[in-house]
């Protein structure tokens, strides 16, 4: 987990945006911070959880992944607190230490420039804040690569940069960058409607109908396949069709020659013979 500083101050506003974790909106020296008091588990919870998880990796259905109250109910099965389920739930389908935030409907913008210096984010009421969340350089790379990875994408030493649209989750931009000759230290930027567009796919996930349901994809591939095919087919059944009728037809043209000039030849022919007589 990052490092969490204690900033004081006049507190401005305050409200959860997850349901367990704090916001805090602090004022001092005429600055506003954006403090964050994520939910905390003690020794004894936290190794629990950590066997959970590693007994999930073996027991993870494609369902748990995509519906959030099939994992919950298996987490409640275990003997897991609300605190447990919301820990392993932000690891599993959220984004672990960085999930309040995303979960923040207030916020349009959260930069991480560089590790070990806090985040910064757009808050929609006060503008630029500085947060108290401190990653380390492990926990940034290992955000960018996750972030990459439900962005669709892949990011590494090789492909360091990456600017993109999230795929059914973000409406505009996600820029990351990975630590590597580019840049001393991984970096990202979320930018949009974070929560809104997690929500409607939350939504369309647990409607029976959605489209996006595991084996789906194989079967469009397939059908895209057959479809590659049969126009493949018909555009050669058609370049041959055409061969056909223009053989045919200057066959036609052959014949039509010859019937015209086989008359003529036989006239010809006559002609010269009475001439001789």
């Amino acid at each position: 987990m990052p490092k969490y500083l204690n900033y004081t101050g006049k507190i401005i506003e305050s409200y959860r945006p997850d349901g367990l974790s704090r916001v805090a909106i602090l004022e001092s020296n005429e600055f506003y911070f954006y403090r964050l008091d994520p939910p905390s588990l003690d020794e004894h919870e936290r190794t629990q959880t950590e066997n959970v998880l590693k007994t999930l990796a073996y027991n993870l259905t494609p369902k748990m992944i995509v519906e959030a109250e099939s994992l919950k109910n298996y987490l409640e099965s275990m003997g897991l607190n609300e605190i447990q389920i919301y820990d392993v739930m932000s690891k599993v389908q959220g984004y672990s230490w960085l999930d309040p935030l995303i979960k923040d409907n207030k916020l349009e913008d959260i930069h991480c420039f560089k590790p070990d210096v806090p985040l910064r984010v757009v808050h929609s009421d006060y503008g630029l804040l500085v947060t108290t969340i401190i990653p380390n350089r492990q926990e940034v790379d290992e955000m960018v690569r996750l972030l990459a990875y439900r962005g669709v994408s892949s990011i590494s030493l090789f492909k360091p940069i990456r600017d993109f649209s999230y795929f059914c989750l973000l409406k505009t931009g996600t820029a990351l960058t990975c630590r590597s000759e580019v840049s001393e230290a991984s970096n990202f930027t979320l930018c949009g409607s974070l929560q809104v567009q997690i929500n409607n796919l939350a939504e369309k996930a647990r409607d029976p109908g959605f489209e996006s349901r595991p084996g789906h994809n194989v079967r469009f591939l397939v059908w895209c396949m057959c479809l590659v095919c049969f126009l493949s087919w018909l555009v050669c059944f058609l370049v041959l069709f055409r061969s056909l009728l223009l053989l045919l037809f200057l066959r036609l043209v052959l014949l039509l020659r010859i019937g015209f000039c086989m008359p003529c030849l036989l006239l010809r022919r006559l002609r010269l013979r009475f001439q001789l007589f």
